[in-house]
């Protein structure tokens, strides 16, 4: 009995100095100094090779490091010493993710939230894979449970919102993206999402005072403010839009791409002419 005691001592004193090295290579780590880090996550699994979470911070700084190999065998010895380790599962799966393996990533996320449940960002995770799967009422699920755990985050509505307009379920559509702005009132892109699908919907007063919060929160994006331009002057105030077309001067190839996929997403452009760029409308002196 007295040895069995000693040996469950060592392991104690072991967990506990491979927990403080942990500690400090996380520190290290959110320093940036990742090759500093690495060693002492190194260190930390030497002393106590059944520290799941010294293992996962190891994979993850190789990861960063771009040590693939290396990191994949971290992860998958975090689960051998710990096969219900949340954690290790969801960072094995953004890994997979990395590499496209898809669904192997998705088998990995459900093992995570199947071992924590109640975290939300492993639902909204899975979501996410489900969403690239097209399985859509399966990611619905999971983002209105991730909402159900954690209802202030606006990310999770904002997922929902793409995913209903992804279906066509155009008012479902807005009142996610509202209530994404409601817990993110300084988020600009919710607001220009919302808008779009407010124009779909005919609404185009509502459509109108989310462009202007829009470009009120950021004044130098000239794709809203040109966004804001052309619906001021199809609902014929030509004075106004006229001059916030001006202002936003001549957009460059990224800002006129994200300015024809808005416009497709709001129904004012056809598919097929997804793949064309639009000039500016004409707009009368």
């Amino acid at each position: 009995m007295a040895r069995r005691r000693k040996r469950s001592k060592n392991r104690s004193d072991k967990r506990i100095l491979s927990e403080r090295h942990r500690q400090v290579a996380d520190e290290i780590a959110l320093e940036g100094d990742l090759s500093n880090a690495t060693e002492v996550y190194e260190h930390a699994t030497q002393v106590d090779d059944s520290n799941a979470d010294a293992l996962v911070g190891l994979g993850d700084a190789y990861v960063a490091r771009e040590a693939s190999a290396a990191a994949y065998r971290a992860y998958k010895k975090a689960l051998t010493v710990h096969p219900r380790h949340a954690v290790a599962h969801a960072a094995l799966a953004d890994f997979l993710i990395r590499h496209g393996l898809l669904k192997q990533a998705t088998r990995a996320q459900e093992k995570a939230v199947e071992c924590d449940p109640a975290r939300s960002y492993f639902q909204y995770r899975l979501a996410e894979l489900y969403l690239l799967a097209g399985r859509m009422e399966h990611a619905e699920e999971r983002l209105n449970t991730a909402i159900s755990l954690e209802s202030d985050e606006s990310l999770y509505h904002y997922k929902l919102g793409e995913l209903h307009s992804r279906r066509g379920h155009w008012d479902e559509a807005v009142a996610a993206y509202l209530d994404a702005t409601r817990h993110s009132p300084l988020d600009d892109f919710y607001l220009v999402r919302m808008a779009a699908v407010l124009i779909r919907l005919e609404r185009r007063s509502e459509a109108l005072d989310a462009l202007q919060r829009a470009v009120r929160i950021d004044p130098d994006n000239l794709a809203h403010r040109y966004l804001l331009g052309e619906l001021m002057v199809l609902m014929g105030d030509l004075s106004g839009g006229n001059e916030h077309i001006r202002r936003a001067g001549g957009l460059d190839e990224y800002d006129r791409d994200y300015v024809g996929r808005m416009k497709l997403r709001s129904g004012q452009m056809l598919e097929d002419e997804a793949l064309v760029t639009i000039p500016p409308i004409e707009v009368p002196v």
